[in-house]
C-alpha cells in the first residue's frame, strides 16, 4: 500500500513490496487475501506493457510531482487518487485459470455489494470493467504468475475526474464500448450518480463479501507494486 493512503482494513501492512514479493513471501495455499484502501496522494500506474510517453502527459506529472509506477498486471494506465477505493484480491491456484472467469467472478461479487446499497443500472462491460448507466466506475487488472492470482481494481467513489483528464492521454488501446468518448464522458463516480454511502461502510461490506466467498476467513494484507518506471 502506498505510504500516503487510508486503509479501511485492520491487519498486516506489507510495506513497500512488489506483487512478486507478496507472492513469494506472503501468499499461502490456504490463505487468500483481500484489502481495500483509499489513496491520500495522486499516483499514476501503468499496465505491464504500457509505454509511459504514449499514455501519460509526463510533463504534467513531473510538474505536479506525481509519481508514475508500473504494476505487474495488464490493462491500461490509471490515475489513483483520493476518492477512489483500491481493491486487491490474491490467492494461490493450482489449476489453469481463465482470466475472464476471474474477472467475472470477482466483479459480480462487487456488483452484488453495490446493489445492496441500492445502486442500479450496473453492468459488466469490456474485458473487466463495471459500468453504471453505461459509464465506467471500476476498472480491474489481473496478474497470473505460476500458481497465483492477483486481482486489483479501482472503484471511482468520489474522486475528481478532472485529474484523469489532466494526466492521462486518450488510451492507445480501449474497449469497443468506449467508442471515442473522452475520459470525462466515459467515466463517472458513485457520488456523481447520486450514491453517497459512507466509504468506510462500503469497504467493510466488500471485505465481508470476499470473506464469505473465500474460506477460511481471509487474513487482510495491503499490497501494491512500488516499482517506479
Amino acid at each position: 500500500m502506498p505510504r500516503n493512503s487510508k486503509s479501511y482494513c485492520s491487519g498486516v501492512t506489507i510495506g513497500e513490496f512488489s506483487d512478486r514479493d507478496i507472492l513469494c513471501n506472503v501468499i499461502a495455499p490456504d490463505r487468500p487475501f483481500f484489502s481495500v484502501w483509499e489513496p491520500c496522494e495522486t499516483l499514476i500506474v501503468l499496465g505491464r506493457s504500457n509505454v509511459a510517453a504514449d499514455e501519460v502527459y509526463m510533463h504534467r506529472a513531473q510538474q505536479s510531482s506525481i509519481r508514475v509506477l508500473r504494476r505487474m498486471g495488464g490493462g491500461g494506465a490509471v490515475v489513483l487518487s483520493k476518492g477512489m477505493l483500491i481493491l486487491t484480491f490474491s490467492t494461490m491456484s493450482n489449476v489453469l485459470v481463465n482470466p475472464s472467469d476471474v474477472f467475472n467472478t470477482v466483479n459480480m461479487k462487487i456488483m452484488s455489494v453495490l446493489s445492496s446499497y441500492g445502486v442500479r443500472e450496473l453492468s459488466l462491460m469490456g474485458i473487466s470493467d463495471i459500468c453504471l448507466n453505461s459509464k465506467k466506475i471500476l476498472g480491474s487488472s489481473l496478474y497470473l504468475p505460476q500458481g497465483g492470482i492477483v486481482y486489483t481494481a479501482s472503484l471511482l467513489f468520489n474522486c475528481e475526474l478532472s485529474d484523469i483528464e489532466k494526466y492521462l492521454k486518450f488510451p492507445t488501446r480501449y474497449p469497443q464500448y468506449r467508442a471515442e468518448r473522452t475520459h470525462s464522458e466515459f467515466l463517472t463516480t458513485l457520488y456523481k450518480e447520486g450514491y453517497t454511502m459512507p466509504a468506510e461502510s462500503l469497504a467493510q461490506s466488500l471485505m465481508k463479501s470476499f470473506c464469505d466467498m473465500s474460506k477460511p476467513a481471509l487474513s487482510i494484507i495491503e499490497i501494491y507494486t512500488r516499482n517506479p518506471i
